[in-house]
């Protein structure tokens, strides 16, 4: 792996913050963008890189349009991140959608790896367009690989590989043996990470199968306070809290380095509070995350994508009770 491939890749206990997408009449709010990118940064003690079109973008539910303006638009507040603060953060672009009216478009897209080179990594997620048959069998043909995923070797940035059950089209829950196979396929080393929305079990067989090639990110935000550490190759997480309270993330994240998570029992504390609010699916995560950004006046609106789960009244009185309860606890960290 070449230094500037290096450079893309999060540092160890690494917080890798998902975006919202800040709506205001139906239209995305540009200036809120810059403001969330800048606000989940927080300064370095924040988020170590910035993911775009994921499913706390509610990339599966907005239209195609919607993507394309994205798409220059984290690049714009990337930029501009960097000429207030001189710091220069990773932006990661998904080039896949979880939106199967999207199955006849978004493969086209998945493979054309130049639309991403303003990026700093393009993440792929194999098995949302392609079974684990149909992957093995192509790492036979070479040809038949490339039409699958495009030709990796011309990507002009790493690649990021994301493993959902959730999402996938078909296999098993445990699909550690496509990374395996991938990796394998990946003469170049442009794959550098794999981001793994799994249990901590299977996501122990991912880090087996990538054997040190590459870093894995868990995608399990429950997972920041489960049992695995650093010691079980965990590389750090994607976190879509991180993006409305980013200090807490850095606190957690700084213990979990120590092997010691007794130094961070407030901050797990408030993170437990604040998912309690999402539901027992977690399907409210979204809108939770929009309102405490609002109410910290990081976006102008908490408007949501339609088909994304909203807040009640009671849900948000207990997130501005909470949000006060956070600000007393900053006030003394």
């Amino acid at each position: 792996m070449d230094e500037k491939t290096k450079a893309y890749v999060a540092p160890e206990a690494a917080i890798i913050t998902p975006l919202v997408t800040p709506l205001k009449n139906g239209a995305i709010d540009e200036s809120s963008l810059v403001n969330a990118f800048t606000h989940a940064v927080n300064m370095g003690k924040g988020a170590n890189a910035i993911f775009g079109y994921s499913t706390t973008s509610e990339g599966w539910s907005m239209p195609l349009k919607h993507r394309h303006e994205l798409r220059n638009l984290y690049m714009e507040a990337k930029d501009s991140y960097f000429l207030s603060s001189g710091h220069d953060t990773p932006l990661w672009l998904n080039s896949t959608s979880a939106n199967p009216d999207d199955d006849n478009i978004v493969p086209e897209i998945a493979i054309d790896y130049e639309i991403f080179s303003g990026a700093d990594a393009v993440v792929v997620t194999p098995l949302r367009h392609h079974t684990e048959e149909e992957i093995t069998e192509a790492s036979q043909d070479a040809g038949l690989y490339r039409s699958l995923f495009g030709d990796f070797e011309r990507s002009p940035i790493p690649i990021i590989l994301y493993f959902n059950p959730r999402i996938h089209r078909s296999g098993t829950a445990d699909s550690s043996a496509t990374l395996a196979t991938m990796l394998e396929q990946d003469k170049s080393g442009k794959i550098i990470a794999a981001k793994v929305s799994d249990t901590p079990d299977n996501i122990a067989n991912y880090v087996n199968a990538a054997n040190g090639r590459i870093k894995i990110y868990s995608g399990n935000e429950t997972s920041i306070y489960s049992s695995f550490n650093n010691k079980q190759g965990i590389s750090g997480g994607v976190f879509g809290t991180s993006g409305a309270f980013p200090s807490i993330f850095y606190r957690i994240m700084q213990a979990k380095k120590e092997s010691d998570l007794s130094l961070a029992s407030a901050d797990i504390d408030m993170l437990r509070r604040i998912r309690k609010i999402y539901g027992p699916d977690g399907s409210k995560n979204i809108a939770a995350i929009k309102h405490l950004l609002m109410l910290q006046e990081v976006i102008e609106t908490d408007e949501v994508y339609p088909g994304t789960p909203k807040l009640d009244a009671d849900d948000k009185e207990h997130l501005e009770r909470l949000l006060l309860s956070i600000q007393q606890y900053e006030k003394v960290q």
